[in-house]
């Protein structure tokens, strides 16, 4: 179950990191700007990469405290800013793809969020307690 705390942590990091308004010009946003975005933030990312062809991004990072849901979510808002952030900029993708590590650099969780349901948020057909919710309803662990 999703805690009403956990939502409002990941739509407070989402809003910071640009759901609220472009930073770019229309049409700039690129997997380079994401990357970019990215390494300015806190997080400890070990991968971060971008399949022109499926229109896939990737990142794989380490949380800094795995056994917080709060922290957790928190980095998944920040992450889903900066990918939404260059989709408001013009950056051709359909989905992000993320993998929380362990300190070893073992898949141990992933997410995803697809660039559709921001399209949705825009639109007014989702909120973005609802689009949170969306993106932190697909984590699940990684078997091993």
């Amino acid at each position: 179950m999703i805690s009403r705390r956990r939502v409002l942590g990941t739509v407070s990091a989402v809003v910071s990191y640009g759901i609220a308004g472009c930073t770019e010009e229309s049409g700039s946003g690129t997997f380079a700007a994401f990357e970019s975005q990215l390494s300015e933030t806190s997080l400890e990312t070990t991968a971060v990469s971008h399949d022109s062809d499926d229109k896939t991004a990737t990142v794989e990072y380490i949380p800094r405290n795995a056994g917080s849901e709060d922290a957790l979510a928190d980095e998944i808002g920040t992450i889903m800013g900066v990918f939404f952030d260059q989709i408001d900029a013009g950056w051709d993708v359909s989905r992000l793809d993320g993998i929380l590590l362990t300190e070893n650099q073992e898949p141990a969780a992933d997410w995803y969020a697809e660039a559709e349901w921001y399209e949705q948020l825009q639109a007014g057909e989702l909120t973005p307690d609802e689009l949170s919710i969306q993106v932190l309803n697909t984590v699940s662990p990684v078997d091993s």
